[in-house]
């Protein structure tokens, strides 16, 4: 390993073991899959030249940038981590090193030439194993933090940052254009909302590392993916055609570290099953499967170096006891399923950080919850629960969310959970806390019809049946039309204008008052969906919703943030003199 900045001067030190150890190591976190790649050498500020060998035998160099970022505060720092391919054999990065000085992609890359002056006019020449730590990427990046460190302590310090903030490796590669880039040295391609084929070129890219498609018909996305080698993540999502043939290699991208196939609504491909032998992917973490319907759970059990796992919006009727192989298991996300209860197996992931399992049939969650010694994160909302064990309250959550339940009872040590963590219903906090109670019984009773102005209840509906989804059963003016008997209703022929039924619909509809109490905020857009139950074609472009008065404003008792969409200057001027907060839309 040497320091580049050596061999500008003709010479080349071999640095000491431990960096070179030090830096194999930081490769590995930063990299997620088990690919054997070589440290060649550090630069002057901390950034590390890697080699790779691919299965044709040539070398891949690649340049890992290490920026560091800070908002004045020497606390509030962070560092930007990006990777680049600069050559595909020694000879060309030697070249591309020595001609640096006069290569506006090194400067960029590398040098931070403008910057490495001031460097060293600030804090001295480097020695051997020394680095400018804690810069940025240009002339204006020097920190309260920057300064010259050693390599040794500067690499301890770069590890110790990944491991307390794993997502910072997360996005590491530039975002590719067929056009701008020779297809050898791309990393990153994405494409979505395109009727066309792919072109071709992108099965040439052999050192791809991230590929993703989605809302498109046919792409044409088949079975050449077997020449992406490298690749570390494919992302499929909302497509019309999906070649089966493609999906039958995936387990060979031997590499694969994240794979996502995902549909968001009924109109476009989905799974039955998981692709198959996905089990010989010794690299894959991450499976993203939500909107297929999957109902089998015997394939998925066999991936035992899985992290995270998504199988939302499925047809699951069960979770597998043998979802206990899954040791390694942080994430799992089981949400709009058909689940009714938690099988005992579950505890066995002593590594669970997040339990995902809303808006599933669950009726009763068991006392063995509170073995879950590591999990940060429980999601139960809109489930079919009366109570909760004691036993929840022995985990150290960041984030419990119980909404949409109907309980009757919730243990009294409830009251000491943190605002931050719980999310729960004012009217079922009272079960547990007298002074909550006490403010309750305060409020009116009853049902509530926003009699003052028709738009102001339509934001409320929007609110609580639509976004929150507590106000059912939802309205669909679709649906209605295929039931409503007293006149035919063509939406086709109407839908430019208010249907006079949905309106009568919405006028009429009582809203509970328990309901309103939990309204701490409401974000009116144009696109809000109880629109276009009124005006089904409604292009936004006039004021039919816009709100006239909020007389009725006190039965949200406990409204503290708005936007000012639909709101004139007047009623802004109310707001705010009402303590409610109200930002631009």
């Amino acid at each position: 390993m040497k320091n580049i900045f050596n061999w500008f001067s003709n010479k080349k030190p071999i640095l000491s073991p431990e960096v070179t150890k030090l830096t194999s190591e930081l490769i590995e976190l930063i990299f997620p899959d088990h690919k054997a790649r070589t440290p060649v050498a550090i630069c002057h500020f901390g950034d590390i030249i890697i080699k790779e060998i691919n299965n044709d035998g040539t070398s891949v160099y690649s340049i890992l940038l290490i920026e560091y970022h800070n908002n004045t505060s020497k606390r509030d720092y962070h560092f930007h981590f990006k990777i680049s391919i600069i050559a595909l054999s020694e000879k060309r990065m030697l070249d591309f090193l020595n001609q640096s000085f006069n290569n506006q992609k090194s400067k960029e890359y590398i040098l931070r030439y403008n910057l490495f002056d001031k460097a060293t006019l600030e804090y001295g020449s480097l020695s051997n194993n020394e680095v400018y730590a804690y810069f940025g990427s240009n002339n204006y990046d020097i920190s309260p933090k920057s300064q010259k460190l050693d390599i040794i302590l500067y690499l301890q310090n770069i590890k110790a940052y990944i491991r307390n903030h794993p997502y910072a490796i997360k996005d590491v590669y530039p975002l590719n254009r067929l056009n701008e880039v020779t297809p050898p040295f791309i990393n990153k391609l994405y494409y979505g909302y395109d009727h066309g084929k792919l072109d071709n070129t992108i099965y040439t890219c052999i050192n791809l590392r991230e590929f993703a498609v989605w809302n498109m018909v046919d792409p044409d996305l088949n079975s050449k993916i077997i020449q992406w080698e490298n690749l570390n993540s494919l992302s499929i999502s909302n497509l019309h055609v999906v070649d089966p043939e493609m999906l039958n290699i995936i387990h060979k991208l031997e590499f694969l570290t994240s794979l996502s196939i995902t549909s968001s609504s009924k109109h476009y491909y989905k799974l039955e099953q998981i692709p198959p032998k996905l089990n010989k992917l010794r690299s894959l973490k991450e499976l993203y499967l939500s909107g297929n319907i999957i109902k089998d759970w015997s394939e998925i059990c066999k991936l035992k170096k899985i992290k995270i796992l998504d199988l939302s919006n499925n047809q699951l009727e069960n979770i597998s006891a043998n979802i206990k192989e899954l040791k390694l298991l942080e994430e799992l996300h089981l949400s709009n399923n058909k689940i009714t209860q938690l099988p005992i197996e579950l505890k066995e992931l002593k590594n669970l950080k997040v339990l995902n399992i809303n808006k599933n049939t669950i009726k009763e969650l068991p006392d063995w919850i509170g073995e879950l010694n590591n999990l940060e994160s429980l999601d139960i909302t809109q489930n079919q629960l009366d109570t909760l064990p004691e036993s929840i309250l022995q985990l150290n959550l960041k984030s419990l969310s119980i909404k949409k339940n109907k309980f009757k009872d919730l243990p009294q040590g409830f009251k000491k959970i943190k605002k931050r963590v719980l999310h729960l219903e004012e009217r079922f906090k009272a079960l547990y806390d007298d002074d909550v109670k006490a403010k309750i019984d305060k409020y009116p009773k009853g049902n509530c019809f926003f009699e003052k102005d028709f738009n102001f209840k339509l934001m409320i509906i929007q609110k609580l049946m639509y976004e929150d989804e507590v106000l059912l059963p939802k309205f669909d003016i679709w649906k209605f039309t295929e039931t409503y008997t007293a006149r035919k209703i063509d939406i086709e022929a109407e839908g430019y204008h208010k249907i006079p039924e949905a309106i009568t619909y919405f006028k009429e509809l009582a809203i509970p008052m328990e309901l309103l109490i939990d309204i701490t905020e409401l974000n009116p857009d144009g696109g809000d969906e109880i629109h276009s139950q009124i005006i089904p074609f409604w292009d936004g472009e006039d004021n039919e919703f816009d709100v006239i008065s909020i007389a009725d404003i006190d039965y949200l008792p406990n409204l503290k943030r708005t936007n000012d969409m639909n709101f004139s200057k007047e009623i802004i001027k109310d707001l705010r003199q009402r303590k409610i907060k109200v930002s631009s839309y």
